[in-house]
């Protein structure tokens, strides 16, 4: 048995593409075991496994960013603790399935025999809160977030260039020299922090994680 595989024989025997092999890797997700002189990425056993946890994931839902933080912890640093983990998610669907399935089940027993149906009965394993708009809202905030982030930037650059010539001229903005002067060392840290805070927002959060994180709890877990 072959134990080192290149690109396209991976592809081929798994169904996944050469172009998501190389993606993963770019992401360093899932890396080849070696590279060999001429380049050619070679991949173990191992990491056939480990791809199908990693695509197990996938299909249940997980983002590749939150799939590499869960393979980063202590908590699944073995492939069966990985499995276990897949087996509890799987099974905890399974039997949210069976509680709807059995709702369902008595609700057309009740319609076909014309029945009264407990409405205690008829709202078992259902979600009872409906969060679109919520969500929307959500959605709509971080979106926005961007926008109002260089709103604060500009305003704390605007605050930092007036308070700190008011401070270097000695010609405070408001108040007698001495209370003014407080007064502009005051409003320059608040200028500084609203740059700070606003220019981490704008250069180094992404908008689509943000998006991401709010939408993960809505998305049922798909089969």
């Amino acid at each position: 048995m072959n134990s080192r595989y290149t690109v396209s024989q991976v592809a081929q025997e798994t169904g996944v593409t050469v172009k998501t092999l190389h993606y993963y890797q770019k992401i360093q997700l899932l890396l080849p075991s070696k590279i060999g002189e001429n380049g050619y990425r070679y991949y173990s056993e191992s990491d056939i496994k480990f791809l199908q946890e990693i695509l197990l994931y996938r299909t249940m839902g997980f983002s590749l960013k939150e799939i590499k933080a869960l393979l980063s912890t202590n908590e699944y640093t073995t492939r069966i603790q990985r499995l276990e983990h897949q087996l509890t998610i799987l099974n905890d669907s399974i039997e949210e399935t069976k509680i709807m399935i059995n709702t369902i089940n008595k609700s057309l027993a009740a319609e076909r025999e014309e029945l009264h149906l407990k409405h205690k009965e008829m709202f078992e394993g259902v979600d009872k809160q409906d969060d679109s708009i919520y969500r929307t809202m959500q959605n709509m905030t971080i979106i926005f977030s961007k926008l109002f982030n260089l709103v604060f930037f500009v305003f704390g650059i605007a605050l930092v260039i007036a308070y700190s010539k008011a401070l270097m001229l000695s010609e405070p903005i408001f108040g007698t020299e001495t209370l003014g002067n407080i007064i502009s060392i005051v409003f320059l840290i608040i200028g500084v922090l609203c740059i700070l805070i606003s220019a981490y927002n704008l250069f180094f959060v992404r908008t689509k994680d943000m998006l991401d994180v709010v939408n993960r709890k809505y998305t049922k877990l798909k089969r």
